[in-house]
């Protein structure tokens, strides 16, 4: 699946890989059109408020592959199990920076930077990411939990909730014990029991069902995954170089420096698309009488941050979205049945 928009697209590396294999390749690029029609499909087949974008071209690949074969394989857990995420290298990097910069330095460095990384449309390069870290940058243990925070951050949601909220990862960790957010192998045994769980094997699941398709997902064997948790940290990344063992060992099959491009992940221009083709069904979603009748949102919060997101003045593409996506669970499983 690629995408119009260039900085989403990674049809150019799959055609590399395609020819390594020698697989029978097929490309489909994804504009809004693509999911005019079905996006109301995808949202609703989840039966809950799910705002993992993604979910939108898993549906389209699996659509598509389900047109040629009815069993897929897919690449899930494979940076759980190597330690392949930017966030597992950005947590000691949280660490060393909070053991330096004073907290009140930092509060007043990130007002100051706010002004400078604001983005206006859905770019996610360099100042977005940025901005991300800084706005995760935590001095009680809770950096992490920011970080997977896709939405909106446990302290942002007594923004935007009437009522205070709890901490959202409370569950996990007084019931499994997920405290611990030090070392590589404490981060990745979050993601195995939240990010794995919760959101990419469901939203796998899910979309690829809806399509008739079944997937499997070869990295997640457990005796692979006890293996990897024997091995030393460096063994998963060393320097800057992360899922170390598994690029080492097939280095010599892939052109120079392959393996170390940046990974875009499976996103989509969603921020692009509410003030576009979503814009209509956005700005009900925000109607005072609507949300006052919900009983939920604070109005002016919500309206502050869609008409910045709407005008270009700042890009609020995540915080959108899964407000998006929560009130499109709303109004159909909720508001008709009331």
């Amino acid at each position: 699946i690629g995408f119009d928009k260039k900085k989403f697209d990674e049809t150019e590396r799959s055609r590399v890989v395609a020819k390594l294999i020698n697989s029978k390749h097929h490309e489909f690029i994804v504009n809004e059109k693509s999911l005019h029609s079905d996006l109301d499909i995808i949202l609703n087949n989840f039966d809950e408020p799910f705002a993992d974008s993604s979910a939108l071209p898993t549906y389209l690949v699996s659509k598509i592959t389900s047109n040629h074969v009815k069993v897929a394989l897919t690449g899930d857990g494979g940076d759980e199990v190597f330690g392949g995420y930017n966030k597992y290298y950005i947590n000691y990097i949280n660490n060393i920076y909070t053991n330096i910069i004073p907290k009140k330095l930092h509060k007043l460095f990130k007002n100051i930077s706010a002004h400078i990384l604001r983005t206006k449309d859905d770019d996610r390069g360099t100042r977005f990411k940025i901005r991300k870290t800084l706005d995760s940058i935590d001095y009680d243990n809770r950096f992490y939990w920011n970080m997977i925070s896709l939405g909106f951050k446990g302290s942002e949601l007594n923004k935007i909730l009437l009522k205070s909220s709890k901490e959202t990862f409370n569950y996990y960790k007084n019931n499994i014990g997920l405290v611990k957010s030090d070392s590589l192998t404490d981060l990745r045994n979050i993601d195995k029991h939240i990010s794995l769980e919760g959101d990419m094997l469901v939203k796998v699941d899910r979309t690829s069902m809806l399509s008739s398709l079944e997937c499997r997902a070869p990295f997640l064997n457990k005796k692979l995954w006890n293996f990897t948790n024997t091995l030393p940290e460096k063994y998963l990344i060393n320097r800057t170089s992360k899922k170390y063992i598994l690029k080492e060992s097939f280095k010599d099959v892939f052109p120079s420096n392959f393996l170390e491009k940046t990974k875009k992940g499976f996103g989509v221009p969603v921020g692009d698309w509410l003030r576009s083709f979503l814009k209509d069904e956005l700005i009900h979603f925000c109607d005072k009488s609507f949300i006052e009748e919900q009983n939920l949102f604070n109005y002016s919060y919500v309206q502050k941050l869609v008409n910045y997101h709407l005008t270009g003045f700042e890009d609020n593409t995540f915080k959108v979205w899964t407000y998006y996506c929560f009130q499109k669970w709303y109004k159909n499983h909720i508001k008709i049945n009331e």
